[in-house]
């Protein structure tokens, strides 16, 4: 939209307390650590089981000024949601 920025990130296997995100002087940052794990079973057996993990950081910058104060993110099901307003310009 016109007045603030929607960044939408896939984390699938982390949660919101292994993220880390922050907004300054036009620069979106997002790190932590990944943790997945798959296991196949039968019946009450497990046939094989893998752990993956990983630390992660991206740095996006930012076409616009904007207000990091005021970010507000939603974290569903491995899926954040960040809406950063755009910094108001001043009036001359």
């Amino acid at each position: 939209a016109g007045d603030h920025y929607v960044v939408t990130i896939d984390l699938p296997g982390s949660d919101n307390s292994n993220v880390d995100i922050s907004c300054k002087d036009q620069q979106l940052t997002i790190s932590g650590k990944l943790e997945q794990m798959q296991e196949d079973r039968q019946g009450g057996s497990v046939l094989r089981q893998e752990r993956r993990s990983g630390r992660f950081s991206r740095t996006i910058p930012l076409p616009e000024p904007v207000q990091g104060d005021k970010m507000e993110t939603d974290f569903d099901k491995g899926i954040v949601t960040l809406t950063i307003p755009k910094a108001e310009l001043a009036s001359l």
